[in-house]
């Protein structure tokens, strides 16, 4: 049987695409085996739970024509990367997904060769998966089929309902709350919402003993 690639990171450090692709790399292996799935990260994890036999990014060239992957899936926007493999699946007969977790980038700012490679690369992907309706709409220009792009959500439920549900806060004696994040901002707006951070923080210092 043919193998699954996919390529991402993995925590830590935890954030959206890291604690996604874990999600989806443990679930995936409950469906078909950890041994029917080989990752390339993008990040040194120290995560023991999936980092055995982990191969670097830069290796899938090579070994996408050894072993002629069934699917190759990509959660990183290295449309390099992707071109490359867009080519090469023409031989290997790979199917190609890529998921595009933000769109932070105008690709008519793109000079000529980065818009080249970048519209080429995801038509040659099979489906591109796009968490967010902006994205899907700004990434839609650019593919000549609607069949090759899909948007999705952001969240991945456990298969088997093995997400433990988090103590009630009411149920606490004492709380203790922090936040971790920064301030960036894209096309003039705060992209992690610092504001509804500092909002909710008054609303539960308003509702619990802190």
């Amino acid at each position: 049987m043919k193998k699954i690639a996919m390529i991402g990171i993995l925590p830590p450090p935890y954030g959206g695409r890291a604690t996604y692709f874990k999600k989806l790399y443990k679930s995936l292996s409950e469906i078909y085996g950890k041994d029917s799935i080989d990752l390339y990260l993008l990040n040194k994890s120290d995560n023991r739970e999936v980092n055995e036999g982990n191969s670097n990014i830069k290796s899938i060239i090579w070994h996408t024509l050894i072993k002629k992957y069934a699917i190759i899936h990509s959660n990183d926007e290295n449309y390099k990367y992707i071109f490359v493999l867009g080519l090469l699946k023409k031989i290997t007969k790979t199917k190609l997904i890529l998921t595009h977790h933000s769109v932070r980038y105008n690709p008519k700012e793109f000079n000529k060769l980065r818009f080249f490679i970048f519209k080429k690369a995801i038509n040659y992907v099979d489906l591109n998966l796009v968490v967010g309706n902006k994205e899907f709409k700004e990434l839609s220009r650019y593919i000549s089929s609607n069949q090759k792009i899909v948007e999705i959500s952001p969240y991945i439920e456990s298969l088997n309902g093995t997400n433990k549900p988090a103590k009630k806060i009411s149920e606490q004696r004492s709380l203790t709350f922090g936040w971790n994040g920064a301030v960036r901002f894209f096309e003039n707006k705060d992209l992690y919402g610092l504001d509804i951070c500092i909002k909710s923080f008054c609303n539960l210092k308003a509702s619990f003993r802190m």
